[in-house]
């Protein structure tokens, strides 16, 4: 019945030396363990999820809505949130 999630801390990889089940290490998986940390939660899921998520790289906007994650109230935070919405939009991610 969880028609969505919100997919929180997908996008770290502490360890460049850690080797996944693919055999890339640490390092090669940098940017794109995201996208497949959300991608297994939208095919292993209910039939066309909503996913929330705040990382992510090529093949995000497949999978998931972005969020900003957590911000002071300020309007140096306020400031950063438009660059990295339009950054987003530019290259590709529609929400």
């Amino acid at each position: 019945g969880v028609d969505g999630y919100k997919t929180d801390g997908g996008e770290f990889v502490h360890d460049n030396h850690a080797v996944f089940h693919n055999g890339l290490t640490g390092f090669e998986m940098k940017n794109r363990y995201p996208d497949l940390y959300i991608k297994n939660y939208y095919e292993h899921t209910v039939k066309d999820p909503i996913l929330y998520s705040r990382a992510g790289y090529t093949e995000i906007a497949k999978y998931s809505i972005l969020w900003g994650g957590d911000q002071l109230s300020t309007w140096d935070e306020y400031r950063s949130m438009i660059k990295a919405m339009l950054s987003s939009s530019f290259s590709g991610i529609p929400y």
